[in-house]
C-alpha cells in the first residue's frame, strides 16, 4: 500500500486519512489513561487513601489526577469525532458534514486575516506615546484587542479608552474592520462555499455510505 512520512517515520497512508487518525489517537490515549488512572495508582500504595485498600483518592492519585483528566478529555473528543461515522445513515446529514469539512479552509483564511489585522493594529497602537496600561506592550494590546473582538471588554474599559483620543480612534477603526467588514465577509464567503460544496458533497455522501455498507 501507499506510505507517507510523518515526523521522520514512514507510516501507512490510510492511518492519516479520514477518521483513521482519530482511531490512532485513541489507541495512544487509552494506554495513557491506564497509566494515569487514579484507582490503579492508589493500588500501588500500601496504605491506599483514607486507610482504605480500594480508593480513588490518595497522594499518588493527586499527583497524576491532572494528567488523567487531560487525557480523558482528549479521549472523549476522539470518541465523539468517531461518532460522526453514523452520519452515513442519512445522506443529507452526511453531505452536510462533508460540506462543513470542506469550508474549514475558508475559516482558516478568516483566522489568518484577523490575526494579520490584529497584529497591524497592535504594533501601531503600542508605538503611540500613551500611558494606558492596556496598550503599553504588545501582549497587553493583543489581549485587549482580542477581548474587544469577542465582545468581552467592559463598558468601563471603553470609557477609559475614550480619554485617549488616538487610541480611541485606533480602536474604532479596529472594530469597524474586524466586526463590520471581516465578519460579514466571512458570512458571505461561508455561504457561497457551502452552497458550492453541498452540490458535490451529496454525491460523495452516497459513495461514502456505499463504502461503509
Amino acid at each position: 500500500g501507499a506510505y507517507v512520512h510523518l515526523c521522520c517515520a514512514k507510516v501507512p497512508a490510510h492511518i492519516v486519512e479520514g477518521d483513521s487518525i482519530f482511531s490512532v489517537a485513541l489507541c495512544c490515549i487509552l494506554p495513557l489513561m491506564l497509566v494515569f488512572d487514579p484507582f490503579l495508582n492508589c493500588l500501588l500504595q500500601p496504605e491506599g487513601g483514607d486507610g482504605l485498600l480500594l480508593a480513588e483518592r490518595c497522594p499518588a492519585s493527586d499527583e497524576v489526577g491532572h494528567y488523567y483528566s487531560f487525557v480523558s478529555m482528549c479521549g472523549m473528543l476522539c470518541y465523539f469525532c468517531l461518532l460522526l461515522d453514523f452520519s452515513v445513515l442519512s445522506n443529507r446529514l452526511a453531505a452536510f458534514g462533508l460540506a462543513v469539512m470542506r469550508t474549514f479552509s475558508e475559516l482558516a483564511l478568516f483566522a489568518f486575516g484577523l490575526a494579520f489585522v490584529m497584529l497591524a493594529f497592535v504594533c501601531g497602537i503600542t508605538a503611540l506615546k500613551e500611558d494606558d496600561i492596556d496598550f503599553d506592550t504588545i501582549p497587553h494590546a493583543a489581549k485587549t484587542f482580542l477581548q474587544m473582538f469577542l465582545d468581552m471588554a467592559s463598558s468601563s474599559q471603553y470609557d477609559h479608552i475614550a480619554s485617549y483620543v488616538t487610541i480611541f480612534i485606533g480602536v474604532c477603526l479596529f472594530k469597524f474592520v474586524t466586526t463590520v467588514y471581516l465578519l460579514n465577509f466571512l458570512v458571505a464567503q461561508l455561504a457561497c462555499a457551502y452552497a458550492h460544496a453541498l452540490e458535490d458533497m451529496t454525491g460523495f455522501a452516497y459513495l461514502r455510505r456505499g463504502q461503509v455498507c
